[in-house]
């Protein structure tokens, strides 16, 4: 009896390194859980995380999205980020969906306003449409076109309006021109910048390229190219305007405008012959 005690003695004995160690181990890995995850699972009892039934279902709660969703906890594997991606997607469509829509009305909003000539609320429709579309050519447009009428009609306003005026005429140049520069071919845009350079700011040669770019798109505009001609002919270069105008001639099938060109052809004669 002696000997079984004395060797049960000893097995206990020579186990408590063992049973110590194993302590130790599970000490620190309840402080490192502690440390990473949120503080209602730390809180969790030590003997239900240890526990057979307890740890399943508690490791299981701590890797399960929704349950780091409800604790604050990122998505931390593949398998969870690629569950996030599926579950919110269809939430993310909904929202760009819904802006992409606002976006579109706030634009036909402003085209509306335009074609009613109001011209201020067409302006801050167009602005508000551009929240949307940044990197859109034809609000863009809209923008310039508003800010134009918005500032011929500041000069009712007196020595405030000088400075709304010009205020607006810069938005103008600037909204035209940004888009052309996104879309070199939208003729609108085209258009409105040279009538802009020529006839509100006084820069008529800075419109030769926009009209030379846009008469390579719509061919027989004869609008334009009363414009263009105007170019050349304050510019001195009477010969070219005699040309176009002999082209406006031989295309439009408007008796008032043959009539004009006629006329302005003539005045660039006399002018390029001193005359005479």
């Amino acid at each position: 009896m002696g000997m079984t005690r004395n060797d049960g003695s000893r097995t206990r004995s020579s186990m408590r390194p063992f049973a110590t160690a194993a302590a130790l181990v599970a000490a620190a890995a309840i402080r490192v859980a502690a440390a990473t995850i949120p503080v209602a699972a730390a809180a969790i009892p030590v003997a239900a995380l240890f526990s057979s039934c307890g740890q399943d279902g508690i490791l299981k709660r701590m890797f399960d999205i929704d349950e780091r969703a409800a604790n604050q906890a990122p998505p931390s594997t593949i398998e969870e980020l690629k569950a996030g991606i599926a579950k919110y997607q269809k939430d993310a469509d909904r929202v760009v969906d819904a802006k992409e829509h606002i976006g579109t009305y706030w634009h036909m909003l402003a085209v509306k306003f335009l074609d009613k000539k109001m011209y201020g609320e067409s302006l801050e429709a167009a602005r508000k449409a551009l929240e949307y579309f940044p990197v859109n050519a034809g609000i863009f447009y809209v923008t310039g076109v508003s800010a134009g009428f918005v500032a011929k009609s500041s000069v009712a306003s007196g020595a405030a309006g000088t400075t709304s005026r010009d205020g607006h005429y810069r938005i103008a140049e600037a909204s035209l021109k940004r888009a052309v520069e996104i879309d070199d071919r939208h003729a609108g845009s085209l258009y409105a910048l040279s009538v802009l350079y020529v006839f509100e700011l006084d820069r008529p040669l800075e419109a030769e390229p926009y009209l030379l770019k846009y008469l390579s798109i719509r061919t027989e505009d004869v609008d334009a190219m009363f414009v263009l001609a105007r170019v050349y002919y304050v510019s001195g270069r009477f010969k070219e305007a005699v040309a176009l105008y002999d082209r406006v001639v031989s295309i439009t099938k408007i008796e008032e405008k043959k009539r004009q060109a006629e006329e302005n052809k003539k005045k660039a004669l006399e002018a390029m012959y001193g005359g005479s």
